[in-house]
C-alpha cells in the first residue's frame, strides 16, 4: 500500500500540468502557414497561449489566406468565424 501511496504523491504534482499542455498543442498545419503572420502581428505572445489565439483572431483580416485556412482546418476558428474574416476583409478593400 506504501508504495502506491509514493507513486501517486510522484504524479498528482505532474496531473495539473497534463490539460495544460494539451491546450498550449499547435497543429504542424498551423505552425507552418501561419509563423508569418505569427511574426507579423502577435510575437509578443507565447506560441499556443490563450492571448496568441486572441491576438491572431484580432489581426484575422491581415492574416494570409493559408493561416486562416490552417486555422480553420485544426479548429482553432469556426467556418462562421473564416466568413465574417473574409466578410471584414472585403469591406476594407
Amino acid at each position: 500500500m506504501l508504495p502506491r501511496l509514493l507513486k501517486l504523491a510522484v504524479f498528482l504534482p505532474f496531473a495539473a500540468l497534463i490539460p495544460a499542455t494539451a491546450a498550449l498543442a499547435v497543429s504542424d498545419q498551423v505552425r507552418q502557414f501561419c509563423r508569418d503572420d505569427y511574426y507579423a502581428h502577435c510575437p509578443n505572445h507565447a506560441v499556443g497561449s490563450n492571448n496568441l489565439r486572441r491576438c491572431m483572431k484580432t489581426a484575422g483580416p491581415k492574416l494570409s489566406s493559408g493561416c486562416i485556412k490552417a486555422l480553420v482546418a485544426s479548429g482553432e476558428i469556426s467556418q462562421a468565424e473564416m466568413r465574417q474574416i473574409a466578410k471584414r476583409l472585403k469591406s476594407t478593400n
